[in-house]
């Protein structure tokens, strides 16, 4: 019965920890910690942070930009890893539909980051949403 009660409590914790960023879809964007310096000027709308998404969707990604940038650069990223340029040196007209790839892999660790193309140290990052195949 112990080493039941020890085998629970470890896998518990084990699991507790791995998934430590599970909860992290439910902050909000916009949070100071990994945008650049002209972080104020941005603020992404959608995908905000929460949302599942499949691939193959068409999903509007949106942004109020108080500035002067022009042209940016959408990224998408799973966790600190770049996965796929999204779209570069696009005009900034505050949206972008955007048709996610097929092939994708699941994960709830996925986010957005929006650049200023001519200025890498204006940026913004989304929150954490999911990509799961049905």
């Amino acid at each position: 019965m112990r080493r039941y009660i020890f085998f629970i409590t470890f896998l518990f914790i084990s699991i507790l920890f791995s998934c430590r960023e599970i909860h992290t879809p439910l902050e909000p964007a916009g949070n100071d910690t990994g945008d650049g310096p002209g972080f104020s000027q941005i603020l992404i709308t959608y995908p905000i942070g929460g949302q599942t998404f499949t691939p193959g969707a068409m999903i509007n990604i949106r942004w109020n930009w108080v500035g002067d940038a022009e042209r940016i650069n959408i990224e998408l990223y799973k966790k600190d890893l770049l996965m796929l340029k999204i779209a570069e040196n696009i005009p900034n007209e505050s949206r972008f539909t955007w048709n996610i790839p097929l092939d994708l892999r699941n994960s709830h660790h996925y986010r957005i980051k929006i650049t200023d193309a001519w200025n890498d140290n204006t940026y913004k990052w989304s929150g954490f949403f999911y990509i799961l195949k049905n």
